[in-house]
């Protein structure tokens, strides 16, 4: 996971060293010829596409952990109400609670 916000990170510092570069044809007297300009716009493109791949990959990884950690939550809190409670109808209401909080 880490992977994907260190490519992320240096997609989004690549991205403007290439704008500043493709901006420096446009200026008067410029070094740059139009095939470096190319290059340099073919660059910002390509870092927009790959930030916007790597920035979906590691939403859906956080938000699975997300899930993940809030299935583990209710679990623990539905063992702790069943060790506590042994009135069945008490326990569902308490359940019902817990799980209302978690989901906030």
């Amino acid at each position: 996971m880490d992977y994907f916000l260190i490519m992320q990170e240096s997609m989004r510092t690549a991205q403007p060293i290439f704008l500043l570069y493709l901006l420096s044809y446009f200026s008067p007297n410029s070094l740059v010829s139009k095939q470096e300009a190319y290059v340099y716009a073919t660059g910002i493109t390509m870092t927009a596409l790959i930030s916007v791949i790597i920035h979906q990959h590691y939403f859906f990884d956080v938000r699975r952990m997300g899930m993940q950690l809030r299935v583990a939550v209710i679990g623990l809190i539905y063992r702790k109400v069943i060790v506590i409670v042994t009135v069945p109808d008490t326990a569902l209401n308490i359940f019902k609670k817990y799980i209302e909080f978690v989901d906030k």
